[in-house]
């Protein structure tokens, strides 16, 4: 090894199940190192905003960490990560069946999945579409050099990694998370203790960010970006949700965000159905779901469609033509303890970048399909479904604008929040 890199050296093993696709992503689970690459990317282009508006500084500081399409970075993986699992292996070796389907509905009348409702893509409630990934207990050898300058902030990069990374589909919403455990290389004083990587402490955690905001604003100093101040602030709470099982974990904050998502906006779409029966054309709406991410389709209050005799069959969608995409500012990660149970945190990205009116969501569609005639009660029809319509193959539709606001957005957001955290956090923020 080059007199100028340093060594370290990690296990990381992963305490919820991972789904990350590899060259056959229906088959076989994989994980290479380009995809660890990827979420330090991702965690330091956050954090990094956090400390500095220079988004010049960051991309620079990115470049030399992890480098670009011109050059190879400062840091690198040797160790080979490359694991395959196949969906035929694991249904051997994995009674998945009991945590991801019947076990955990509420009642046989609801059907409610909790571990589908935050898993939608990998999981469905058929065991055989459940896509291939890696179980509770899975580890890999991990082993970074980094050029002997950018030792500290790789390291307080892969500290906070730890605490709040997770990998795969799914992530934001407590699958993939991981712990990195120390093995071996010159660790500073303040990253020596493993136990402090492994068990999660919100006093640890804080100082895990000064040392991350002093290594990078030394090297941002070297630029003549001494004033520079954040633009995001990533606040991390950890959650009343605790257990010896992780899957306990998942399920509990499952249930809660589904019923604080399904209450946001019960009202504003009976008053669309109610005003589209009504024959309006175009009708000014808040619609709070967007705040937790998009897109959001296929939406379907069953008590609403039954009120207005629109069966189930029929579903209300919503298409978003000029944004159709936009990351949830709210994850969740499962952490362990100190006492080696499982604990949830909820970690909020709240700055400048959030939706405004004027920049984002200017008019979006939300539309009530009946594709086939069967799908209404013709006999007991709303004024607005016709015995010609009912039995048309087109989808009856309208539009509704959305206003979006950040103010409102964080107030979503922290009525949730609130809903979880942990009872002895008394701050919000």
């Amino acid at each position: 090894m080059s007199p100028f890199y340093e060594k370290l050296t990690f296990k990381l093993e992963f305490i919820t199940p991972a789904f990350i696709g590899g060259a056959f992503p229906d088959q076989e689970a994989e994980l290479r190192p380009a995809s660890f690459i990827g979420i330090l990317r991702w965690w330091f282009r956050n954090l990094a905003l956090t400390v500095t508006d220079d988004i010049e500084a960051i991309a620079y500081l990115e470049s030399e960490l992890f480098g670009n399409q011109k050059r190879a970075g400062k840091v690198w993986i040797k160790a080979e990560l490359k694991r395959k699992l196949k969906i035929e292996q694991l249904k051997k070796e994995f009674c998945y069946f009991d945590y991801f389907t019947t076990n955990y509905k509420i009642n046989s009348k609801e059907r409610f999945y909790p571990f589908v409702y935050v898993g939608y893509g990998p999981l469905n409630t058929r065991v055989e579409k459940i896509r291939p990934f890696f179980w509770v207990g899975e580890k890999f050898d991990i082993t970074f050099y980094v050029a002997r300058k950018y030792k500290p902030l790789l390291e307080s990069l892969l500290f906070l990694v730890s605490h709040l990374g997770a990998i795969g589909s799914r992530n934001r919403r407590g699958w993939g998370s991981f712990i990195l455990k120390p093995l071996e290389g010159n660790f500073s004083d303040n990253f020596s203790n493993k136990d402090s990587w492994i068990f999660f402490n919100k006093g640890k955690l804080d100082i895990g960010r000064e040392h991350f905001r002093s290594s990078l604003e030394k090297l941002l100093s070297k630029r003549n970006n001494k004033n520079s101040s954040g633009l995001l602030d990533i606040q991390v709470l950890p959650t009343k949700f605790k257990s010896d099982k992780w899957h306990q974990i998942l399920k509990d904050f499952a249930e809660v965000y589904r019923n604080y998502r399904r209450s946001l906006d019960y009202q504003v779409l009976k008053d669309f159905i109610i005003e589209f029966c009504e024959h309006k054309k175009t009708i000014c709406r808040y619609y709070r779901r967007f705040y937790f991410g998009l897109p959001i389709s296929n939406i379907c209050y069953n008590s609403i469609i039954r009120e207005y005799k629109i069966k189930n069959k029929s579903r209300v969608f919503i298409k978003d033509k000029n944004n159709q995409r936009r990351a949830s500012p709210l994850l969740f990660k499962v952490v362990k303890t100190s006492d080696d149970s499982y604990q949830g945190i909820v970690i909020f990205w709240k700055g400048t970048f959030l939706p405004s009116y004027k920049q984002l969501y200017k008019k979006v569609l939300l539309e009530i399909k009946c594709e086939k005639g069967e799908n209404l009660d013709v006999d007991n029809k709303p004024p607005c479904f016709s015995k010609k319509n009912a039995l048309s193959k087109q989808a009856l539709s309208t539009q509704i604008h959305l206003k979006v606001n950040p103010e409102e957005m964080e107030e979503v957001i922290f009525g949730f929040i609130n809903q979880i955290k942990e009872e002895n956090n008394e701050k919000q923020q």
